[in-house]
Formats: structure tokens, C-alpha cells, sequence
């Protein structure tokens, strides 16, 4: 999908007044939007960001994570957050922002696989095991650990929505780094995200020390602008871990 002008346009003045000026200490936040069940809008924004990143730099091997302080996600968004921050257990990111894309892009049709649809023709809905397993092939590193919040270069912030508690939840890489707690595995938090309640069933999930449990539903419904969750953990410094 080739961007319009405007797009572009935006695109550049946004560089602009970023890029070309990233020397300053300014508090810089990625975040990513869902985008549907492709999120292909912000794919190409993201490979468009690196190439322009490399360009500046003279790196070909700078990611676009390195530029950023706090990254933040829900939805398809969550999952590229969360593969753009991954650590290859050396420090170094694991996955570039042309890896994440084609990754999501190639398995796209295993995200959302459409669930048999019945005599009612009720509401499309897609199947939760499907998404599962692809989700836990993206965030794994070569030697098969699954990762977890610890487990990223940059902080990271994903929020979903409890139906236990009536109350948004959001899974930060400090919270975990505080306690082990809230140190979720990197495919159950993007799951969480993802559970839209018009596409997927309510994703159950147990905290680490088995107490605690949440009814996860999409981020959205609770925090439609992930980046201004991550402004506010920035501010408080919350997320500095």
C-alpha cells in the first residue's frame, strides 16, 4: 500500500520538526494504534520512520526504538510495540521495524482467522487459539525463551480493560521490573489488547503469583490514545525502567 501525498507530507513535517532536531533531551513517545486486523497504516509508517532514522544516521543497522524513550500500543499496535522493543537476551533489539511488518503481514490471516460461521449468520468472530499461536511464534527469542515484559530494550507500555474490575489495567515494563508479579509473558499482554468483544472472546489471564486474576478486553474501550498513557508514566516517571 503506497502512502498519498498528504500522508507523506504530514509524514515529512513531522521529521522535520523531530528528526533533524533529536539531539535535545525531549521526551520522546512511540505509540501505536491498533489499525483493524491489519494494521497495515501502521506498518508502513513504521518502515517509513526507520528508512528515514538510517538515512539521518548513516546506520543502516539503527532501529527505530533507539530514537525513543517510552513505546506504547494496543491492539495489532501492541504487537508491533512489543517486537520493536524485544531484547535478543544481548541487549540488542531483536526484531527491525521491516522484520515486525512482514512478520505481521505474512501471518495476518492467522491473527484473525475466521471462526466457522453458524446457521444464524451471527457477527464474524475470529478464533482466539489461532491468534494465540502466532503471537507466542512472534515474541520468542532464537533460543526459545518466551519473552516477557523484562525482557525489552525501552519501556513498554500496553493497556487493556478488566471486566472483572470494571477498571483500565496497563502493563508497563516498571511495574515488572518492581515486582514479578506483574512480569507478564510478551504474548499474553498483546493478546489482552487485542480481545475486542465484537471480534474476540474476553481474554482470561493470571498474574504470575497466581492471586490475582483479569478479564482482559481490548485497550481501546478504556484508553482509545495510548501515547497519552505513556506522556503521563513519562511525567511521573513511572516508566523509566
Amino acid at each position: 500500500m503506497e502512502l498519498n501525498k498528504v500522508t507523506l507530507e504530514i509524514f515529512s513535517k513531522l521529521e522535520q520538526k523531530w528528526l533533524y532536531h533529536c539531539e535535545g533531551k525531549k521526551t520522546r513517545v512511540l505509540s501505536i494504534d491498533g489499525g483493524g486486523t491489519t494494521g497495515i497504516v501502521a506498518g508502513t509508517a513504521l518502515i517509513h520512520l526507520e528508512n528515514q532514522i538510517q538515512a539521518k544516521t548513516g546506520d543502516a543497522h539503527s532501529r527505530i526504538a533507539d530514537f525513543f524513550y517510552i513505546v506504547t500500543g494496543t491492539g495489532i499496535g501492541a504487537l508491533f510495540a512489543a517486537m520493536l522493543t524485544a531484547d535478543d537476551g544481548n541487549g540488542c533489539l531483536l526484531h527491525s521495524a521491516k522484520d515486525a511488518v512482514a512478520f505481521v503481514g505474512g501471518k495476518s490471516a492467522e491473527l484473525y482467522m475466521e471462526r466457522r460461521v453458524d446457521i444464524f449468520r451471527r457477527p464474524r468472530m475470529f478464533s482466539g487459539r489461532s491468534m494465540d499461536k502466532v503471537l507466542k511464534e512472534a515474541l520468542v527469542r532464537e533460543d526459545g525463551k518466551a519473552l516477557t515484559l523484562r525482557d525489552t530494550c525501552k519501556p513498554l507500555l500496553v493497556p487493556c480493560s478488566d471486566l472483572n474490575s470494571s477498571v483500565p489495567f496497563v502493563f508497563s515494563r516498571a511495574d515488572a521490573s518492581k515486582s514479578p508479579s506483574y512480569d507478564f509473558e510478551l504474548w499474553k499482554v498483546c493478546r489482552a489488547t487485542s480481545a475486542n468483544p465484537s471480534m474476540l472472546k474476553p481474554f482470561a489471564l493470571t498474574f504470575v503469583d497466581g492471586k490475582t486474576s483479569c478479564l482482559a478486553v481490548d485497550g481501546r474501550r478504556r484508553l482509545t490514545r495510548p501515547g497519552s498513557g505513556g506522556r503521563n508514566r513519562a511525567l511521573r516517571g513511572g516508566a523509566w525502567r
